[in-house]
């Protein structure tokens, strides 16, 4: 059965093609073939036409092959020939870049560039950053300065001025990296897009624009964000950051970019639960809302929780312990709100009392008051509430409903 293993069309409309390792030229008006057979000739791997309109062929024994029209025969080229020996010289692919000048992919030396005006070549990538021997596959041109290398370990992008790389590998923890090292192909597309076939993970995309994000997740043996799920973010006085997880705790990230993750520990100054909703900074102190195990405040100088609150049977105390958002106004008066009810925090009787126009039997996730004095209470499946501090009138909002009542 003949394999065809690659196809070029030359500057005179000739169809090249390989079967079997033997190069073939098809001429369409005269639908003559012409075969150049392993035997007479040599065992060709791949073939690319340059700007110039000639055609140059690969073999199996590390030779590179162009083409002389006029008499039907090859002038040969060792890429090889000032490398290090090699088990095998086996060139995988050719491919023409808009200089007019030629990359060799090879299945032990990486990739080879030869120069056609200077009749030599470079070896420009040859070896993995561990030191392992690099098979470079296939490439695609992305630009005058830039080309994308496909191999076994990953992509390699080559400036093809400066000679600098930067190599696209996949990262176990790395949930944003390439899926797959084993690259076979390349498109891209009309947007600049570039996508690339791998042999087990798919079909991976990259942008012509970066994404303008910076990514955070977590990475085992790194410093790094402890937990996936992320649930609030509020920033201190001096530019950290306090991130709040719903399935890894608390963390901290500090103006040098460093993480600091905060777990239960099972003692009075560690935070109560991994599960956090509600943070809320005033001053020195973080307020931690956590689910159902209530509310811890932490020194944020020196990590250590200074107090703890839970639920009670007590007017003054929490009837929940799952603490889901947390406020301070312009005035400086903590709100708390929980699945039953929400709450004014006294600091001179380190207490909590009903906020007033709430009621209690409601489940609170967002609490604001505004510059008239009004506070705004929303809640899950029962609308918004409305207090006006000064005139005592009180609203609620559910859907279409609308009630007023007089204090």
């Amino acid at each position: 059965m003949a394999q065809v293993t690659n196809i070029k069309m030359d500057a005179k409309g000739n169809l090249w093609f390989i079967s079997n390792f033997n190069l073939f030229r098809y001429e369409i008006p005269s639908r003559q073939l012409r075969q150049f057979n392993v035997a007479d000739f040599f065992e060709a791997t791949s073939i690319c036409t340059l700007v110039d309109g000639s055609v140059w062929a690969s073999t199996s024994s590390g030779l590179l092959k162009k083409y002389n029209a006029a008499a039907g025969t090859f002038t040969s080229y060792d890429l090889f020939s000032h490398s290090p020996r090699t088990v095998s010289n086996w060139i995988e692919s050719l491919y023409a870049t808009s200089d007019g000048n030629i990359l060799a992919g090879t299945s032990n030396q990486g990739v080879k560039r030869f120069y056609t005006t200077v009749s030599d070549y470079k070896d420009i990538l040859t070896y993995n950053p561990d030191k392992t021997e690099i098979f470079a596959r296939t490439f695609l041109q992305t630009s005058p300065d830039e080309c994308w290398i496909a191999t076994e370990s990953g992509i390699y992008i080559y400036n093809l001025v400066t000679g600098d790389f930067i190599h696209l590998h996949k990262e176990y923890t790395d949930p944003y990296s390439i899926s797959d090292n084993a690259v076979y192909t390349f498109c891209k597309d009309k947007e600049g897009g570039i996508w690339a076939g791998t042999y087990f993970g798919g079909v991976n995309y990259a942008p012509k624009q970066p994404v303008p994000f910076k990514k955070y997740f977590p990475e085992k043996g790194k410093n790094s964000i402890s937990g996936n799920v992320v649930r609030e973010i509020i920033e201190d006085k001096y530019g950290r950051l306090w991130i709040g997880t719903e399935d890894a705790g608390l963390n901290k990230l500090d103006t040098t970019g460093l993480f600091t993750n905060y777990l239960p520990t099972g003692t009075k100054d560690g935070i109560s639960y991994t599960n956090i909703h509600g943070l809320l900074v005033t001053g020195n102190e973080l307020w931690i809302g956590t689910f159902e195990h209530g509310l811890d405040v932490m020194d944020i100088n020196t990590g250590k929780v200074i107090r703890k609150y839970s639920k009670g049977s007590d007017s003054n105390m929490l009837r929940s312990n799952f603490i889901y958002c947390l406020y301070e106004s312009p005035a400086g008066e903590v709100m708390v709100g929980t699945t039953i009810g929400a709450y004014l925090y006294s600091r001179a009787t380190n207490a909590f009392s009903l906020l007033p126009g709430t009621p209690l039997h409601n489940w609170y996730t967002s609490l604001l008051k505004d510059k008239n004095g009004v506070i705004w209470a929303a809640t899950y499946g029962n609308g918004v509430y409305y207090y006006d501090t000064k005139t005592f009138y009180q609203d609620s909002y559910r859907g279409m409903e609308h009630r007023r009542v007089l204090k």
